[in-house]
């Protein structure tokens, strides 16, 4: 609505929604934590960081700034940040990691949106590196849970990846559909190995060097196969280029 009205309009608004954001903030500065109560300082700070956010998407469409419409999901971010850093007890380490991934995501998709709607390859320098980092942070925290909560946090990860693999396809995007692939095994072997490994015996002196004797063999046979190894990489890597061939 904003993108179609008349210049003053669109300053008039922005600048409106700037003044009440910074009205917001002086209020936060002046009541404070201590007179509100502990959990007053973070929510008021993330509700303000939230209207910052809204703004950012609502001036970046209007005036159509690019710079504006990739801040808005880390603003969003960075208010969610605080909000769960000051008002939830406990929380773990995927109340942020798993917000900044969306957010990541979020970025991501606005810029490749901007670049079609200018006829511009969709896959300049970098983006590609951020949404597989992106995809990363989603799936981090369920990764160490697995460790430290339960080996069922392990699945999280290969539904994450089952999702981007899925994605992948709808979108015909290569690095999603590797990247879920990835997750997927990534997700299956935590599943598999970590109860594997709490059945182990306890290691010994005989255990010990049992161990280095695998180990050593495996280092043989993994020396033995590496020319099989690469021909079946290459091969696969052909194959999968075929069978993608047209994709981003």
């Amino acid at each position: 609505m904003l993108s179609r009205a008349r210049p003053p309009v669109r300053r008039v608004a922005t600048e409106l929604g700037i003044g009440l954001l910074l009205l917001a903030g002086l209020q936060i500065v002046l009541v404070g934590p201590g007179r509100t109560g502990a959990p007053a300082g973070p929510v008021l700070t993330a509700a303000v960081l939230a209207g910052a956010a809204v703004q950012c998407a609502a001036a970046g469409v209007a005036w159509r700034l690019l710079g504006l419409r990739l801040a808005a999901p880390v603003v969003a971010w960075t208010g969610w940040t605080v909000l769960v850093a000051g008002g939830l007890s406990g929380a773990g380490a995927g109340w942020y990691t798993v917000a900044l991934g969306v957010a990541l995501l979020s970025v991501v998709m606005l810029w490749r949106a901007d670049l079609r709607r200018r006829d511009l390859a969709p896959n300049p320098p970098g983006l590609g590196a951020l949404e597989v980092a992106a995809l990363a942070f989603c799936a981090l925290s369920s990764v160490v849970d697995a460790f430290t909560v339960g080996v069922l946090h392990a699945f999280v990860t290969v539904g994450i990846g089952i999702g981007a693999f899925g994605w992948g396809l709808a979108t015909r995007v290569r690095r999603r559909l590797a990247a879920g692939a990835v997750l997927v095994l990534v997700g299956l072997v935590v599943a598999v190995g970590l109860p594997l490994v709490a059945v182990l015996p306890p290691w010994g002196g005989v255990g010990a060097w049992l161990t280095v004797a695998v180990v050593g063999l495996l280092a043989v046979g993994a020396a033995t196969l590496l020319e099989k190894g690469r021909a079946a990489a290459r091969t696969a890597r052909e194959r999968f280029g075929s069978l993608t061939a047209g994709w981003e």
